[in-house]
């Protein structure tokens, strides 16, 4: 089988999470296998049947509430007979997954799960899924002067009057940025500023590469809790979500998204 011949699959994703994957060249019989990239136990394999019965053609539903371990998985055509063959991306309807945020019940227990379909350098079919609890979204950044403000909701957790914001350096991340940032808190929403002129002196003060990871605190006694942003249909936002560099104090500060769509700052200079 040729690359041009290759089958490709189609999705179309709801308010809930859930994605549709529609092979219309299916053959009787065949499953929808995702296969998690670099994992080995057995729960790093799901297999869907593929229902030919669909007016779009043969299909497969990876529910929104389904346990899918967080990581890149890559979205093969398994045949009756014969090997698996990698999918092609289609034509994607992701429009349900845009500002997903509000559709979670913010405080509660449940794991907050997210997958967003995308197409690889290869130009085979992959998505990547979180799962996460608790979990800290991100909403728009702002910067004020030489303060990134941060704002957001948290999920799976409950947010007190003493919550903080963290910064730990990327490269050993025992060393955390000190004073912790104040947060101001209304029910499950948040929002802190990061001070660039303060985490810059902290980082005067180390060598090596200056990235900072940046988590909420909870509560004094609570693990800190990464700031992500997920629930929407943009699935790498490194390349997408670009912010420009603020100066100071002969530094420059720039807020990014991780390959994991996890919120950290660059200082350099």
């Amino acid at each position: 089988m040729t690359a041009v011949e290759r089958p490709a699959a189609d999705i179309v994703a709801d308010r809930s999470g859930a994605l549709c994957f529609i092979v219309r060249s299916a053959p009787t019989g065949a499953a929808l296998l995702l296969r998690r990239r670099g994992g080995t136990a057995p729960e790093d394999e799901l297999r869907l049947p593929l229902d030919g019965n669909g007016a779009d053609g043969p299909h497969a539903i990876l529910r929104g509430d389904l346990p899918l371990a967080e990581g890149r998985w890559n979205v093969h055509l398994e045949p009756p007979e014969g090997k698996p063959v990698r999918l092609a991306p289609g034509l994607n309807d992701l429009r349900a997954l845009v500002d997903r945020a509000a559709d979670f019940r913010a405080g509660g227990t449940a794991p907050v799960r997210a997958r967003i379909p995308y197409k690889t350098v290869e130009s085979n079919l992959s998505l990547v899924s979180w799962q996460r609890t608790p979990h800290a979204e991100a909403a728009d950044l702002h910067v004020t002067g030489a303060t990134l403000r941060i704002g957001g909701l948290l999920y799976g957790a409950g947010l007190t009057p003493s919550a903080t914001l963290e910064a730990r350096r990327r490269t050993d991340g025992d060393v955390l940025w000190e004073p912790m940032a104040p947060v101001t808190v209304e029910g499950p929403r948040f929002e802190a500023g990061l001070p660039y002129g303060a985490l810059a002196e902290a980082a005067r003060r180390l060598t090596g590469p200056q990235i900072w990871d940046l988590a909420l605190r909870p509560a004094p006694d609570a693990a800190p809790v990464r700031i992500a942003r997920i629930l929407d249909d943009v699935p790498l936002k490194k390349q997408i979500f670009t912010y420009p560099a603020t100066e100071f104090g002969g530094g420059t500060a720039r807020p990014y998204y991780t390959k994991s769509n996890d919120l950290a700052v660059r200082i350099e200079g």
